[in-house]
């Protein structure tokens, strides 16, 4: 082989590496891209809509109980005004995570879920508004006791909203987890590669350099002069 064309696969070599680190580096940023808009534009934002859901309906649970904790009917009314309110406006955000902020099938399921028990807390609120009205304050309180029937609907919808927050949660952190998996995956690609283009290239520079020199020692004895002897 001529030392042109072994320069060549040299060059054809390097350029071949060069393309090939391009072309995994591209593929992988493009990845990672992918999975942090994805956290960007859909985990983080139904995190905050979860979070605003809650504490729309625990402002509204806090109102209840601010209205049972006198005897006074018409602070409790005016309590219970605001309770509704906040309880219109938990609904409404239920509503609006539905439309705009399902990650996936299963968070479709659950947002479902926790609706149709939050439809079941209000109705529990009414009955316990009632409940006032006819059977006094005490009654009530019953209901809103731990062992009440307004508690116990209470509970189920926060278990309900934990279980979204903590599922949005979980897919947040399984893409972190792959962009992590990729990188250390595309680093010892890359390293591999590099190391190996390094050891090729050096050894194809060896065997050209080898070349080379042996092409100039060759040349330089065949133009030593030759000496003859004296006769």
């Amino acid at each position: 082989m001529t030392i042109l064309k072994k320069l060549t696969l040299v060059f054809i070599f390097t350029l071949l590496a060069l393309l090939f680190l391009g072309i995994i580096s591209i593929r992988s940023l493009g990845g990672a891209q992918d999975r942090f808009d994805y956290v960007a534009t859909n985990s983080l934002p139904s995190i905050n809509k979860i979070s605003e859901i809650s504490q729309l309906r625990e402002e509204a649970r806090r109102q209840i109980l601010m209205g049972l904790l006198g005897t006074d009917k018409a602070i409790f009314e005016k309590h219970m005004v605001t309770a509704k309110e906040y309880l219109t406006k938990t609904r409404e955000a239920m509503d609006d995570y539905k439309a705009h902020f399902i990650s996936d099938k299963k968070d479709g399921e659950s947002i479902n879920q926790a609706i149709q028990n939050f439809g079941v807390y209000l109705e529990k609120v009414n009955k316990m508004a009632g409940v006032y009205q006819t059977g006094g304050i005490d009654a009530a309180r019953v209901m809103v006791s731990d062992q009440g029937e307004t508690a116990a609907a209470s509970v189920v919808v926060s278990q309900n909203l934990k279980d979204l927050l903590a599922y949005n949660y979980m897919i947040a952190n399984n893409f972190a987890a792959e962009n992590h998996a990729q990188y250390l995956h595309t680093l010892w690609l890359l390293s591999s590669i590099i190391v190996a283009a390094v050891i090729l290239t050096a050894l194809s520079s060896y065997s050209v350099l080898s070349y080379i020199r042996k092409g100039l020692q060759n040349l330089q004895s065949t133009m030593k002069p030759s000496r003859k002897p004296w006769t």
